[in-house]
């Protein structure tokens, strides 16, 4: 499993490097415990978002789209036909700096589906502004939760905070353009709190965020079909320390996590693709370089772009099937493939600004 996170991290790196430029539900990015290994979350959406797959979010928990540079086209004048005055010059479009995005990350299991007007509805959250710069864009994000059981809705609880930067350059291996997106989880009290709990003496948590790349290689195999590699490296920097969230102690710890698969997209329109994804989800306790826990993930699902882009929906269902566990192969449900209480169905709504 070291060598599969090693890879990753590395393919990342040498993407970045063969520009010589420093370049998707829950930003959730959960840290190692000693604690008994709890059944696998949805990769938030870290799995939910690029191109090939596009996945809007996920920025959740799970991915999310780069952000990139956009440059505005220049008009040429051209001299009017028999005269010899030139039309004059068309001035250039401006290019648009500023933008916004609301994210909302609907998902529930086999309950939640088989009996709507009782399911828990878990959502992931949110709210945007980006900056587009020569070089790529800036970006904040503030995350926040909300569940809502039997249509009874829960405060909505405020999370992550989220810096991120976007960049673009030429593909490698005859690939199409890559658009990584780098993040860094600001270490809030609030988040911190949510996330992980708080030092059994009652202090916070001692945290210096969180560090995430997204980054979707693709090739584009005919007009229709795509193939591509998505890759999410996680890094949580935080040292070991013991901790206790709600009633449960543990020992928190550093966690080097990389999230990775294959995708294939088949484009219906200009509006509509759908895609299958097959991949894993490893981790490891960073300073004791051993497995924490691996996972398998598959999903199928569709995107659909409305109003010139300025909405996406992206209807996916996913499944989550554990492998190994504190270094044991994980038994029972937990690693039933494609069993029906480790599927998650999910909708995710982005709107631009």
């Amino acid at each position: 499993m070291k060598t599969i996170i090693f890879a990753g991290v590395v393919a990342l790196a040498l993407t970045s490097m063969a520009q010589g430029t420093a370049p998707t539900a829950a930003p959730a990015a959960q840290p190692t415990t000693t604690a008994k290994a709890p059944a696998a979350k949805k990769a938030a959406k870290a799995k939910k978002a690029t191109p090939a797959k596009t996945k809007a979010a996920v920025e959740a928990a799970a991915p999310a789209v780069a952000q990139t540079s956009a440059t505005a086209t220049e008009a040429v004048a051209v001299p009017a036909a028999g005269t010899s005055t030139a039309a004059p010059e068309v001035a250039a479009a401006p290019s648009k700096k500023w933008g916004a995005k609301l994210m909302i990350d609907a998902f529930t299991g086999k309950d939640g589906v088989q009996d709507i007007s009782n399911a828990t509805v878990s959502t992931i959250n949110y709210l945007g502004a980006s900056y587009k710069l020569d070089a790529g864009s800036v970006g904040l994000r503030q995350y926040f939760t909300y569940e809502s059981t039997s249509g009874e809705d829960t405060s909505v609880q405020q999370d992550w905070t989220v810096l991120t930067f976007g960049t673009k350059f030429s593909g490698i291996m005859g690939s199409d353009e890559i658009a990584p997106l780098f993040w860094y989880y600001v270490p809030t009290t609030v988040a911190l709190k949510k996330n992980f709990g708080e030092q059994i003496d009652g202090d916070d948590v001692e945290a210096f965020g969180v560090l995430r790349a997204d980054a979707n290689i693709a090739w584009t195999l005919s007009p229709k079909w795509s193939v591509g590699y998505y890759l999410n490296p996680r890094q949580t920097l935080i040292p070991t320390q013991d901790v206790i969230k709600g009633k449960t102690a543990s020992t928190l710890e550093a966690t080097t996590r990389l999230v990775h698969w294959l995708s294939a997209t088949y484009t219906i329109n200009d509006a509509v693709n759908t895609y299958a994804y097959a991949g894993f989800d490893n981790r490891m306790a960073t300073e004791r370089m051993t497995q924490v826990r691996d996972d398998q993930l598959v999903g199928i699902g569709m995107e659909f772009s409305m109003l010139g882009g300025k909405l996406l929906l992206n209807p996916e269902i996913s499944s989550t099937t554990g492998m190994k566990a504190g270094g044991k192969t994980v038994e029972g449900t937990a690693a039933s493939f494609l069993h029906p209480l480790n599927t998650t169905y999910e909708l995710v709504t982005v709107v631009s600004f």
